[in-house]
């Protein structure tokens, strides 16, 4: 069942009006509990935009604003990622308005108690549920606000509010009267505005009667990222801003011992960000890139990662006396985000200004209070839109930066950390290793176990920035075990009696954190690869044995009915022969082989089909089919879009990427030694989204865990070469010469 069943909608009446300069805001709690206990903070001021402190002063709890001159303005919650939520939130409003997303203006919320996520308790973007948690809280929500509307025109109008209709920032009504909604805030003020009295019935609206949700409509944010009108966060420009570039240590651990100029630097100055790295200030932050060339700085030796090497080892070690027969490995990886971390903070008399795109910036907040002493109102944080993320704004670390160089130099401060600082100093996605067992007596699957080694994500996020990553190893537990745990704990698959699962810490001091789509993205590629080891063992149809997996218990759960849904739509797609094995075939002179693999997660259902040829000078991936059922959709194009750029961001991640440790340094601290996919790997793809009338899921990290899967299985239907190690390449590499 979906969490957002669970939600609340609370008007706070006494507060639902008032004034937001000469706009008339509407300030509602839709979607938390009045009862959370978050404290409030911080002026009102959320503006996505030039300086983002020039936008709109909104006030608390401000969700919608009605201007005179007819604009309106939504408030949205969440940080735009490049998921598109700023259009899809959009829709979702304007749905229940009867206008178009398009004639909505959309800015980013200040922090405080009325947008923290009703999940998390906690204002955050994070696991995909920035939609699903809005679904009916936004609706019902603005369903309300077209109420009130109309009650207020029907008191002015001493009409029948029953007569009265909204339509495109209108209200109309018999007679061929009406009036803007701009003329209405112009002649009532705020505080002659009811509350909502129950007068006009407001529901949100039904299926049939959509016009914005489930339609695809032009992302409101892409014309003007197109022409580079759009504003990040490092194209912020405040009067006597310096630009901060990082020296950090070639070994994460070591500490900053003595710097000097070498040659004069004019107009740039050397300032330590406490013992972990020196900054280059100055008027350019490629002044002060070159200018760093100019200085000598030593560092102390610290207390050092292992080796990935050696984490490996102990792994292994690890799992000596587990069950099982075969074992899968898969590296740390980065994030490798285009836009690089920044953040700009200036710390004035009885005031700190934050600009800065995070996911979690109600921590920014907290962060600033406990860093400068400041209350919590008198913290500004405005949130800046993001360049990609996959989890690596759920930290705090170049926040800190900004913060310390600002209160050492007494002006407004921007940190930009460059690409090989991200590589060398990423909270990386964890290494893990797992070994699983089983076997297929009469086709069915029997002594199913699956034991895992890898970090406590929890751990590092607890350590804080400038504590040391912890050491040892462990048997995970509760929160820990679940993550470890994920996609592997509740496969739809019949597994026999008494599957056996297991989930082990070991921590060599190399940091870690979240990773786009998290425990699912290791954990497919183990089960979905192993699942068809198991059915290979018996020449079994990997499609055909994956439906009948699902399809023993009866009746099915509602997981298993929408699993095998999607898995059987994307077999028909890409022309799967039934009952065949292996899946691989001639069609005009070439050698052909389609992999299968699926996963649930976020709420949502995916499964992917990879068709592998081979012209004679060796394998390559040709195309991938996916079918996803993700409840009820809001745009459809944004759900294709999501689920294409989360299936290309695995496959580079499956194909090359991996970040290994030596002697306490990253190896790879550039796209050029840990690539990311290139346009001329990159396959055809073709998604198909399948209609639902269950509640939405998330989109923005579904693609990603079953395409490494569904890839390794076609290349074994097409070389009957198996490859239980990523990344992929090199590994199928090793699994050639092994072989011959």
């Amino acid at each position: 069942m979906n969490k957002q069943s669970s939600a609340k909608i609370e008007f706070n009446r006494r507060q639902f009006i008032h004034r937001s300069g000469a706009a008339l805001a509407i300030a509602l709690s839709p979607l938390v509990s009045a009862n959370h206990g978050l404290s409030g903070g911080g002026r009102n001021n959320g503006s996505y935009g030039e300086a983002a402190s020039n936008g709109p002063d909104i006030g608390e709890g401000t969700w919608l604003m009605l201007h005179p001159d007819n604009r309106v303005t939504f408030v949205l919650d969440r940080i735009e990622i490049g998921q598109g939520i700023t259009t899809s939130h959009a829709q979702m409003v304007a749905e229940e308005l009867n206008m178009d997303a398009s004639d909505l203006e959309v800015v980013a919320a200040p922090v405080g108690p009325y947008y923290a996520h009703p999940w998390f308790r906690s204002q955050m973007t994070a696991g995909s549920t920035s939609t699903s948690a809005a679904w009916l809280p936004l609706r019902e929500t603005m369903a309300k606000v077209r109420g009130l509307i109309l009650e207020v025109a029907a008191i002015l109008w001493d009409e029948d509010p029953a007569l009265l209709r909204l339509e495109s920032k209108t209200i109309k009504g018999p007679s061929g009267r009406k009036q803007t909604l701009g003329e209405l805030v112009q002649q009532l003020p705020a505080d002659k505005w009811p509350t909502v009295s129950g007068r006009v019935q407001v529901t949100p609206k039904l299926p049939e009667q959509w016009t914005q949700i489930g339609k695809g409509h032009q992302r409101l944010d892409s014309a003007d990222k197109i022409t580079g009108v759009h504003t990040y966060g490092n194209d912020l420009q405040l009067p006597g801003m310096v630009y901060a570039y990082l020296l950090t240590p070639a070994a994460l651990g070591d500490r900053l011992e003595s710097y000097s100029w070498v040659e004069a630097a004019t107009d740039y100055e050397l300032v330590p960000v406490k013992d972990r790295a020196l900054a280059v200030i100055g008027p350019r932050w490629w002044g002060a890139r070159s200018a760093a060339k100019k200085a000598k700085v030593s560092w102390t030796k610290g207390l050092r990662p292992m080796d990935t090497a050696t984490i490996a080892r102990e792994h292994h070690l690890m799992l000596e006396n587990q069950p099982g027969s075969a074992h899968y490995h898969l590296p740390y990886l980065p994030h490798g985000a285009l836009e690089p971390l920044n953040c700009t903070v200036s710390v004035e008399p009885g005031r700190v200004r934050c600009w800065v795109g995070s996911q979690i910036p109600q921590q920014v907040r907290d962060l600033l209070v406990t860093m400068t002493g400041y209350t919590a109102e008198q913290v500004d944080v405005y949130t800046m839109p993001v360049g990609g993320s996959f989890g690596r704004r759920a930290a705090l670390a170049y926040v800190q930066d900004a913060v310390i160089l600002a209160l050492t130099v007494n002006r407004p401060v921007q940190v930009m950390w460059d690409r090989q600082a991200e590589f060398r100093m990423d909270l990386y996605r964890p290494m893990v290793t797992a070994k699983v067992g089983g076997m297929v007596k009469n086709g069915r699957i029997q002594n199913w176990s699956v034991a895992v080694v890898t970090s406590n994500l929890g751990a590092y996020i607890r350590e804080g920035y400038f504590a040391a990553p912890p050491r040892g190893r462990g048997q995970l537990t509760g929160r820990g075990r679940q993550q470890a745990l994920e996609g592997i704990a509740e496969l739809p698959y019949d597994l026999g009696a008494s599957p056996q699962l297991d989930a082990q810490t070991f921590e060599g001091g190399i940091p870690v954190g979240f990773w786009r789509s998290v425990g699912h993205s290791t954990n497919c590629f183990v089960v979905e690869s192993w699942v068809d080891e198991l059915g290979a063992s018996e020449s079994l149809d990997p499609g055909q044995w994956r439906l009948e997996l699902m399809s023993r218990q009866q009746p099915m759960t509602m997981v298993q009915q929408r699993a095998v849904r999607v898995l059987r739509t994307v077999l028909t797609a890409a022309g799967w022969k039934m009952g065949a094995f292996p899946q691989a075939f001639k069609q005009g002179g070439r050698n052909i082989g389609l992999g299968v693999a699926q996963s649930y997660c976020f709420g949502s259902f995916v499964a992917i089909v990879a068709r592998v040829v081979d012209d004679g000078d060796g394998w390559q991936l040709e195309k991938l089919f996916a079918v996803v059922d993700c409840g009820q959709v809001v745009n459809p194009d944004i759900v294709k879009q999501q689920l294409e750029g989360g299936m290309l961001y695995g496959l580079g991640a499956m194909k090359h990427q991996e970040i290994t440790f030596e002697k306490g340094s990253a190896q790879q601290q550039e796209f050029r030694t840990c690539q990311a996919l290139r346009f001329y790997e990159s396959p055809e793809v073709e998604v198909k989204v399948l209609p639902s009338l269950e509640s939405p899921g998330g989109m923005g990290e579904v693609g990603v865990p079953a395409v490494a899967p569904a890839v390794a299985n076609g290349v074994f239907a097409l070389t009957g070469r198996r490859v239980r190690q990523l990344p992929f390449l090199p590994a199928f590499e090793q699994a050639v010469k092994v072989s011959s």
